[in-house]
C-alpha cells in the first residue's frame, strides 16, 4: 500500500511539474527575463519537489516563504498539498490571478507573521536566507512559532564554500558584484544576496536557534552545476556542491528558543 501510495506521488509530482513549467513560461508573456528565470530555477524547484516526497513531507499544511513568481507553491496546489505562498509584494506580479495556489503578502526579513501559532506542518524558503538583512534570529524564531511541534522547515540557500564558488574567487576575485545586489533594493524592492553561507555556517545557527533533527547537505541543482563533468569533480566533496539544502524540526517539546518565540511574538499574545 505504502509503495503504491508512493508511486501515486511520484506520478502526481512529474504531471504537476510539467504542467505548471509549461504555465508558467505562457504566463510571462514574452518577458524573457522572467521566462528565463523560471526555466533556470525550473531544476531546483523539481529537487525540492522530490527531496520533500521523499521524506514524506508532501502533506499536511504548507508555507512557501518567499515564494515568487510562484512556481513551488503552483506545482504544489495542482499536487493536492494544501499550500499557502508568501511574498512580500504579491501584487507586482500581474499573473498572480490566474494561479491555483493562495498567495497571501507576508515580509520574512525581520518582521513579524502575521499567522498564528502551531498553523502549519512544513515551511518551505528556498533561496530566501541569502536575500535577508535584518534579524535571522527573529525570522527563524517566528517560523518555529509557526510551526506544528514536530512540523519541519525545508530551506535551500547557495554554498559560499561551493568548488563553482571558490574557482571564481580564484580567477575573478569576487562572487557576486556588491554594487548590483544592493542595487536591487531600490530597482526591484527586495535585496540581492546579503551575504552566502557554508554548510557548517547553517547548521550552527539553525541548532541555536531550537531546531532539532537537522539535516544540512549539498547538492548540484542547476543546470550549470548538475552536468556531468561537475558531479564527477564534486562526487567525493560531499559539503562542496552548489546549493546548501537543509531539513529540520520544531521540537515536540518545547525549548527556550521556542518558547521564547511563542511568548514574544505571537500576534495573539501581542494584541
Amino acid at each position: 500500500m505504502q509503495i503504491h501510495a508512493a508511486k501515486n506521488m511520484t506520478e502526481a509530482l512529474e504531471t504537476s511539474y510539467e504542467q505548471t513549467l509549461a504555465t508558467m513560461i505562457k504566463l510571462t508573456d514574452g518577458d524573457q527575463r522572467l521566462s528565463n528565470y523560471i526555466r533556470v530555477h525550473a531544476g531546483r524547484h523539481l529537487h525540492t519537489l522530490e527531496t520533500l516526497c521523499k521524506r514524506g513531507a508532501l502533506q499536511g499544511k504548507v508555507l512557501d516563504l518567499g515564494a515568487a513568481p510562484f512556481f513551488l507553491s503552483e506545482c504544489l496546489t495542482r499536487m493536492g498539498v494544501d499550500t499557502t505562498a508568501a511574498d512580500y509584494d504579491p501584487t507586482q506580479w500581474k499573473f498572480r490571478d490566474q494561479l491555483s495556489c493562495p498567495i497571501v503578502s507576508l515580509d520574512c526579513d525581520g518582521k513579524r507573521f502575521d499567522l498564528p501559532d502551531s498553523e502549519f506542518d512544513v515551511i518551505i524558503m528556498t533561496e530566501v536566507f541569502e536575500h535577508l538583512r535584518q534579524d535571522l534570529i527573529f525570522t527563524a524564531q517566528e517560523i518555529l512559532r509557526v510551526l506544528r511541534p514536530g512540523g519541519i522547515l525545508y530551506l535551500t540557500t547557495p554554498n559560499l564554500f561551493s568548488l563553482r564558488k571558490l574557482s571564481k574567487i580564484a580567477r575573478k576575485g569576487y562572487i557576486n558584484n556588491l554594487h548590483a545586489e544592493y542595487r536591487n533594493l531600490k530597482e526591484l524592492g527586495y535585496m540581492g544576496h546579503v551575504r552566502e553561507y557554508t554548510p557548517r555556517e547553517i547548521e550552527m545557527f539553525f541548532e541555536a536557534c531550537g531546531y532539532s533533527s537537522i539535516d544540512v547537505w549539498t547538492a548540484n541543482v542547476y543546470s550549470k552545476s548538475s552536468g556531468f563533468a561537475w558531479r564527477v569533480v564534486t562526487a567525493g566533496l560531499p559539503r562542496m556542491r552548489e546549493t546548501i539544502c537543509g531539513v529540520m524540526s520544531k521540537p515536540l517539546k518545547p525549548t527556550l528558543a521556542v518558547k521564547y518565540a511563542e511568548e514574544h511574538f505571537s500576534p495573539a499574545k501581542a494584541a
